[in-house]
């Protein structure tokens, strides 16, 4: 008779929001991607995980490795990276917020990258005739 070395997120789901709790310091709440896979929200499916800033989504299931701490392993370290997201401000980004770390060039960047769609390109040979 052989084990499973399959893991249900429902097995280990407490354990995994209290390590993402502790890596980001903010309560998060797990979740399993079968509700935003439902609700068509996003462009998550079942088997990947996701976060919105206040939940990390993981799949419900897992059974990529032959034994079960493998799989319990690949649950930590899809969840460390959403944490990631959290922790390091991906959803805090703010385009119009100045730089504090480096010189501030977004806003020459956008009127460059503005003027390139407005001018036409006579370098390339497709400008105007």
């Amino acid at each position: 008779m052989t084990l499973s070395s399959r893991l249900e997120l429902a097995q280990v789901k407490g354990v995994l929001q209290l390590y993402c709790r502790a890596l980001s310091g903010t309560p998060l709440e797990v979740l399993d991607t079968q509700g935003l896979v439902q609700q068509n929200i996003g462009w998550v499916d079942e088997d990947a995980a996701s976060t919105d800033g206040t939940k990390v989504f993981l799949p419900p299931v897992v059974a990529r490795y032959a034994e079960t701490q493998h799989n319990f392993a690949w649950f930590k370290v899809v969840a460390t990276h959403q944490v990631a997201h959290v922790e390091f401000g991906s959803f805090a980004f703010r385009f119009e917020t100045p730089s504090t770390m480096f010189a501030d060039r977004r806003e020459q960047r956008e009127r460059d990258a503005s003027q390139r769609l407005i001018a036409p390109n006579d370098s390339n040979g497709f400008g105007p005739m």
